[in-house]
């Protein structure tokens, strides 16, 4: 779930059951942990994980923008993070922000798990999982995929969806359907051109994914984010 969120001067702790993304758009908020205490403004962020008890108040008026990320779609690599940790907003965190604004369908917004989730633990990612985000736009097989986890075939579909919640195709296409709406809602290139750069031979199959996962081509996705943003 995204939601926009303004906190109040009281301090209150609490815990969930689910891991939390916190970016401030204004003002500022302090939130401390048990391995973390830190003042959050619009140039970083913070990943609270599962379970973790924290305190949070807010000395300034303030609009964060938070993300509410079930346990279930964290990778299980990143089952080491059972702290909160920060990162910078560089360029790359500013177009997921941008993008997650966009999303107020939370069916829509729950597609972004994956690429949320490679971006915040790129590090601890298998081969495959790094292969697939740095292939996205060319062809890419489960022979191939498996080969670097040497893995059989069989054996790694097993596993990859252990790993993702999903088959390795399924993830392909929402890392291709994540990278189509940054260029829909950031760009002035064709479709057809947006299809090609997303891994796509023709347009088609890029409405096709689109009609398949937003009930709505790239077209109207374009023109609805465009609206929401005026």
């Amino acid at each position: 779930m995204v939601t926009q969120r303004t906190y109040a001067r009281r301090p209150d702790t609490h815990t969930h059951g689910y891991a939390q993304l916190v970016m401030p758009l204004q003002g500022a908020l302090w939130i401390r942990t048990e391995s973390h205490s830190i003042e959050l403004d619009d140039r970083t962020l913070l990943f609270i994980p599962p379970r973790c008890e924290h305190r949070f108040y807010a000395h300034v008026p303030n609009q964060c923008l938070v993300v509410d990320i079930p346990a279930k779609k964290i990778p299980h690599a990143a089952g080491g993070f059972t702290h909160s940790f920060d990162r910078p907003i560089d360029a790359t965190w500013q177009g997921i922000r941008t993008l997650l604004l966009r999303e107020r369908n939370a069916a829509a917004a729950r597609l972004l798990y994956p690429y949320l989730a490679h971006v915040l633990f790129r590090d601890q990612q298998s081969a495959s999982i790094r292969y697939i985000h740095d292939h996205y736009d060319h062809p890419i097989t489960v022979d191939t995929l498996a080969a670097l986890e040497h893995y059989e075939t069989s054996s790694y579909t097993a596993w990859f969806k252990r790993y993702t919640g999903m088959t390795p195709r399924a993830y392909i296409q929402h890392v291709r359907l994540d990278k189509a709406k940054e260029l829909l809602g950031t760009t002035d290139f064709s479709i057809q051109d947006i299809a090609l750069q997303v891994g796509f031979a023709h347009q088609s199959a890029l409405t096709r994914l689109f009609r398949h996962y937003e009930q709505e081509t790239p077209s109207q996705y374009r023109s609805a984010t465009r609206r929401r943003s005026e």
